[in-house]
């Protein structure tokens, strides 16, 4: 999935499905060190989180953390 051009905004939480994963995508509310916080779930509970710089990143880097736990 390309996400260019997509609607998220800087204030807003992502989420998508992914492989039976919860996928959450949101700005980091350090706003000195900026980027985006991710984080994959399974049945409510979290597997995996990281940070990113870009929104692209996060969202690959949690797809690819999903698709390990498959």
């Amino acid at each position: 999935m390309d996400t260019t051009g997509n609607s998220f905004t800087m204030n807003s939480t992502y989420e998508e499905e992914f492989m039976g994963f919860e996928i959450f995508v949101e700005p980091n509310p350090d706003k000195w060190q900026g980027g985006y916080i991710w984080t994959v779930c399974k049945d409510e509970e979290e597997i995996y989180s990281d940070l990113e710089f870009e929104f692209d990143d996060a969202i690959n880097s949690a797809r690819s953390t999903a698709k390990l736990y498959f």
